[in-house]
Parts: structure tokens; C-alpha cells; sequence
């Protein structure tokens, strides 16, 4: 899945100090990636995230995602399990309100 790979490769680099987000527990993420890699690809969330990466750019450039849940990640818990379905709910959360905006504003 394409979605994967470039998800794997956005957690690498803020891993490495070059990404996007700097990170609070970068061991964390570290460990959310290996989590991540190991799935799946018929993992309902990871095809999720795929089918909305191929219709839209929500969960790239969701505040929620890139600036709260991955650099906070591992400063309370590192349940990976908790994070996916964080990740997928904030997404979904993005899209309606993607969604929504369109119906306001068709033009």
C-alpha cells in the first residue's frame, strides 16, 4: 500500500530529526512505526487511511495528527493500538468537517 510505505517512511524522518513534527519520545514513534510495518495491509484502519489518501489530503494535513497525537506519542503511554485508532478517528473527524466545508461552500 502506498499509503503505508509513505506514512512508514513521514515517521522515519521525524524518528531522525528531519521530519515534519518534532517529537517528544522519538523511541516511541520508533516503536509505533515497527508496529505499523508489521500489519496487515488488509488491517480495516491501514486500508482505511489508504482509501482516504486516495481521495483526499486530510490526514496529511491534519493539525490534530502533525502537531498533537505523533509528537506527544509515548510521553504518557505507547499503546500503538490506542494511537492507530487515534490517528483513524481524527481522520474521519477531518474529512466530515473536509466534507462539510464543500457543502457550504460548493463553489
Amino acid at each position: 500500500m502506498a499509503f503505508t510505505a509513505d506514512f512508514l517512511a513521514r515517521l522515519k524522518e521525524c524518528v531522525l530529526g528531519t521530519g515534519p513534527v518534532e517529537l517528544a519520545v522519538p523511541d516511541a514513534v520508533a516503536e509505533f512505526a515497527e508496529f505499523l510495518a508489521q500489519l496487515p495491509e488488509t488491517d480495516r484502519r491501514l486500508r482505511y487511511l489508504n482509501t482516504v489518501d486516495e481521495v483526499s489530503s486530510v490526514f496529511w494535513n491534519s493539525e490534530e495528527i502533525w502537531s498533537e497525537l505523533l509528537p506527544d506519542f509515548g510521553t504518557e503511554d505507547r499503546d500503538c493500538e490506542a494511537l492507530l485508532d487515534s490517528l483513524v478517528d481524527a481522520t474521519i473527524a477531518a474529512e466530515v468537517d473536509s466534507i462539510e466545508l464543500g457543502l457550504q461552500d460548493p463553489g
